[in-house]
C-alpha cells in the first residue's frame, strides 16, 4: 500500500504508462490513470490516455506523434527476434513510409493496432522477399476489379524505393495479401 510519502511523490503525475499490468487499484488510490502501453491499441485505454494528455494541454498532433512512436517501438521490439538479416529500425522506418503513403492516398488514418500489424507484416515480407528465391505466380490484373487495379497500380509505385533499396521485387501475391488486409479500412 502507498504511504502518504508515496502520494506526495506522485502529486504532479497525471498519467502512468507501464509495460506491465498493475495489480489492484493503485491508480484509483492515488488518483492517477494507469495505462499499460500495450493496451494503447484498445479503444478505451487509448481514449483514456488521450483525454488525460489533452487535459494536460497536449495538442492532438503531439498526442498522435506519441502514439505513433509507441507503435514504432512496439513494432521494432515485436520483430527484433524474427528478423534474421535486416535491421529492425531501418525496415520499420520503410514500413512506416509505405503505410503513410496508403493513408495519404486513400485519405484515411489507420488505427494503432492495424499499423502495428502492417509494420510487422511489411517488415517480415521485405526480409522474406530478400531470402526467398522462389517466384510466385503473377496475378492476371485484367481480372481485377477497378478498386483492386487501382490498389495494385498504387502499390507498384509505393514499393519502388523499397525494391531498389533492398534489391527485391514485391510479388503480386504479396500485394494481394496487403489488399486483403487493407480493403475494409480503405473502402469500407
Amino acid at each position: 500500500l502507498l504511504t502518504n510519502h508515496d502520494r506526495k511523490f506522485f502529486s504532479n503525475t497525471q498519467l502512468i504508462l507501464t509495460t506491465t499490468d498493475v495489480a489492484g487499484d493503485i491508480g484509483a488510490d492515488i488518483g492517477i490513470d494507469i495505462v499499460n502501453v500495450y493496451n494503447v491499441f484498445d479503444k478505451a485505454s487509448s481514449q483514456k490516455m488521450q483525454t488525460v494528455l489533452r487535459n494536460c494541454g497536449e495538442s492532438p498532433q503531439s498526442i498522435n506523434e506519441l502514439i505513433d512512436r509507441l507503435v514504432r517501438f512496439l513494432s521494432i521490439e515485436g520483430i527484433r527476434g524474427r528478423l534474421q538479416i535486416l535491421n529492425p529500425d531501418i525496415v520499420i522506418q520503410e514500413s512506416q513510409r509505405i503505410v503513410s503513403h496508403y493513408e495519404d492516398f486513400y485519405n484515411v488514418k489507420f488505427g494503432s493496432r492495424l499499423k502495428l500489424n502492417l509494420y510487422m507484416h511489411l517488415s517480415l515480407m521485405i526480409e522474406r522477399m530478400m531470402t526467398s528465391k522462389r517466384n510466385t505466380t503473377s496475378i492476371d490484373r485484367a481480372t481485377l476489379t477497378p478498386p483492386e487495379q487501382e490498389f495494385f497500380s498504387l502499390s507498384s509505385g509505393i514499393f519502388q524505393s523499397v525494391e531498389q533499396k533492398f534489391n527485391i521485387k514485391v510479388q503480386d501475391y504479396e500485394i494481394a495479401l496487403l489488399y486483403q488486409l487493407l480493403k475494409d479500412f480503405i473502402f469500407g
